[in-house]
């Protein structure tokens, strides 16, 4: 007969990966899901000419800002060097090499948008085919950042909660939410009134889609995650934060998803003011709301319970107690 544990109070967070994590999670799915938008629209060309600029645009620099909150997670740039010479253990150190190479697509491609020279458009109105290639060699690179930030969390053998196999889906849908968040807010700020409105209430319809399979995939991972004995606690604790039901399920989804869909069907002739106003608000909401997904999954996850003789038993979080250095006794 096994001991019940109270899954609303017994349990242990991990201390380890909090907000600095989070971060960089996220700025890696919006840069990863900006430039893949982007680079699709690239191969579409005429009228995605401006999702194609804003998203290439933005996947870059959000990489680069986002390298350095992991270097700030690590402590040091020193252990950052020494964490991306282990691709072979550490998913931190593949993930690594894998935005590496992205980021190199990415900036060729972002140079080449941004350049006087302009080389990029130049070859796509020659009928070049290299400005493809790398398009098709980014958006490879961009899902697999994407479907890397779910399976970091995924190679976490003590924390059941991320090692769901809907996590890495999850992720990736959140990423491409919140790229073409990024993207709709960035084509408002850049071009004003010149938006394509066709364009851009289209690409409003896709995020509203978007946003629906995602919150399907954050209710079946939550549903089978309160099934599951080692992972019931986290969704549990999940489910009763208050940020986690204001800033993810009303800002981040609901929100966004009905402005969107408003906007595709019942502002068709409606001004570009209006309907870019709708599309920013819808924009942040999403932001909002993928930022937190992400910090709220890092901070619910429970270290894993042990069975063992019939018992269950958590393993108790001990902060690392820094040791003496050699010939000196510890404080008193």
């Amino acid at each position: 007969m096994s001991s019940q544990i109270n899954y609303k109070y017994d349990g242990q967070v991990q201390k380890d990966w909090r907000w600095i994590l989070a971060i960089y999670l996220f700025l890696g799915g919006v840069g990863g899901g900006a430039y893949a938008i982007g680079a699709l629209a690239s191969l579409r060309g005429g009228p995605w000419e401006q999702v194609m600029n804003v998203g290439v645009s933005l996947g870059f620099p959000l990489l680069v800002i986002g390298t350095f909150f992991l270097i700030a997670d690590l402590g040091a740039p020193g252990r950052f060097m020494r964490v991306i010479a282990r691709p072979g253990d550490s998913w931190i150190s593949r993930g690594a090499w894998i935005i590496s190479v992205f980021m190199l697509i990415a900036f060729i491609h972002f140079v080449g948008l941004i350049w006087p020279s302009d080389f990029v458009a130049q070859a796509y109105a020659a009928g070049a085919g290299w400005p493809t290639v790398v398009s098709v060699l980014g958006i490879i690179f961009a899902f697999l950042v994407m479907v890397y930030t779910g399976a970091l969390l995924g190679a976490s053998k003590g924390i059941p909660f991320w090692r769901d196999g809907l996590v890495p889906p999850l992720f990736l849908v959140s990423a491409m939410v919140t790229g073409l968040m990024a993207i709709m807010v960035g084509m408002a700020w850049t071009y004003g009134d010149q938006v394509a409105m066709g364009t851009y209430r289209l690409l409003g319809l896709f995020g509203g889609v978007l946003i629906l399979v995602e919150a399907i995939v954050l209710l079946l991972h939550l549903h089978t995650s309160y099934k599951k004995p080692d992972t019931r606690e986290s969704a549990l604790r999940i489910l009763s934060t208050g940020s986690f039901i204001f800033w993810d399920l009303i800002v981040g989804l609901a929100v966004p998803f009905v402005l969107l869909f408003v906007m595709w069907f019942s502002m068709g002739t409606s001004g570009a003011g209006s309907v870019l106003t709708v599309g920013v608000i819808a924009g942040i909401c999403g932001l909002i709301g993928g930022l937190t997904l992400r910090g709220l999954v890092l901070s619910h996850g429970m270290l894993n319970t042990i069975n063992t003789s019939g018992y269950e038993f958590r393993r108790i979080y001990k902060p690392k107690i820094p040791k003496a250095p050699i010939g000196k006794l510890p404080p008193a």
